[in-house]
């Protein structure tokens, strides 16, 4: 799956034929961008910037895609770490998601990331922490399963595990 998704996202790019052309999406979005009031008679600066922000949400959600992947891939074979580490790298630079199920995807892969290409648990445990601010119960609920991997890897948290999981079970009782 890391590989096709992989390819995706080589044929997304300009030089393979595709619509996004990632130099000049970071020469605009590297600079100052017009107000809207600047665009307001400039038909011409409009489209350029619809065209842009559309680029720039279709490389996102690729990167998304492939740094999630590469996560899975890292979970199950850790010689592959190294495919999740550069792919999280390059998914970045292009700032943050506003979608909640990306936010989601977005903080998991950058907890996987943390602890598996770094070996900063701690740091893991704290992104998965300030993302359960914004969740959903259901989020909430994957994000605490996650949780609970990085403090099973950890001495003497074993207090802390079977409270979570009493926690869990009162919360989300199995059906």
């Amino acid at each position: 799956r890391v590989n096709a998704i992989q390819k995706v996202r080589d044929l997304l790019s300009v030089s393979n034929g595709g619509p996004i052309d990632e130099s000049a999406l970071a020469q605009y979005f590297g600079v100052a961008l017009p107000s809207d009031d600047d665009l307001e008679g400039d038909k011409e600066a409009k489209e350029l910037k619809k065209k842009m922000e559309e680029q720039k949400k279709l490389l996102k959600a690729t990167l998304l895609a492939l740094s999630d992947a590469a996560a899975a891939l890292a979970l199950s074979d850790s010689s592959q770490t190294d495919i999740l580490d550069s792919s999280v790298k390059e998914l970045k630079k292009w700032g943050s998601f506003s979608d909640a199920k990306d936010k989601l995807t977005y903080s998991m892969t950058l907890s996987r990331q943390q602890r598996l290409c770094k070996g900063e648990k701690g740091s893991a445990i704290k992104t998965l922490m300030d993302a359960k601010k914004d969740a959903t119960p259901e989020d909430d609920k994957k994000l605490t399963e996650e949780m609970l991997k990085i403090l099973n890897s950890l001495e003497g948290t074993e207090h802390i595990v079977a409270d979570t999981n009493n926690t869990l079970y009162k919360r989300f009782p199995p059906k």
